[in-house]
């Protein structure tokens, strides 16, 4: 009998000890609040420009051409590609066009402007426009996508100064619902 309360005196002893150590670690931790870093862009610092031509899909923009009314217009879109590559971008015109993509709810596009290039220097941007009647009484507008879209025996062709060396960046989308904000503004 003995031993049977020395064990549960024990045992006592071991849950007592436990949750009082319990106690100590959750009160005693300090919580410290992780600062997320902010970047800010320096102009004069230094930017990454790779040694080949680099067509990049950098902008859609929007442009209010008539308003007849406070819902109903006439829109310029206009897809930007830049070349941020350091090297120019040389090829026959045939081998590289920039695409328009008006891109429904459902995920459908259709293409409603295109324009080939032949030449595009390090730096410099080319563009491809549509304008298109507006109507922001549209529940669901469309988005819209411009493209760099290359010949597929494009790096066949022995030609450096065409070869794209980044495709990741070839693409950019954005929410047509952005056209609805011209009309509030003006």
């Amino acid at each position: 009998m003995k031993q049977f309360i020395t064990s549960i005196a024990f045992f006592a002893f071991l849950i007592g000890f436990s949750v009082t150590a319990d106690a100590q670690l959750r009160y005693n931790t300090k919580i410290t609040k992780v600062q997320p870093k902010i970047r800010t862009w320096n102009p004069n610092q230094f930017q990454y420009r790779p040694n080949c031509p680099d067509l990049a899909a950098t902008a859609i923009n929007y442009r209010m051409i008539r308003k007849y009314n406070n819902f109903n217009g006439l829109v310029k879109i206009t897809g930007i590609v830049k070349n941020v590559g350091s090297q120019h971008f040389s090829s026959h015109a045939s081998q590289m066009t920039v695409a328009l993509y008006e891109v429904s709810p459902t995920g459908a596009s259709r293409m409603v402007a295109r324009q080939s290039f032949s030449s595009v220097p390090a730096g410099r941007t080319v563009q491809v426009s549509w304008n298109r009647r507006w109507y922001t009484g549209n529940e669901f507008p469309p988005s819209y996508k411009v493209c760099v879209i290359y010949d597929p025996d494009i790096k066949l062709d022995g030609n450096k100064a065409n070869d794209d060396c980044n495709s990741n960046n070839n693409c950019k989308q954005r929410s047509g619902s952005d056209i609805n904000r011209l009309f509030s503004n003006g």
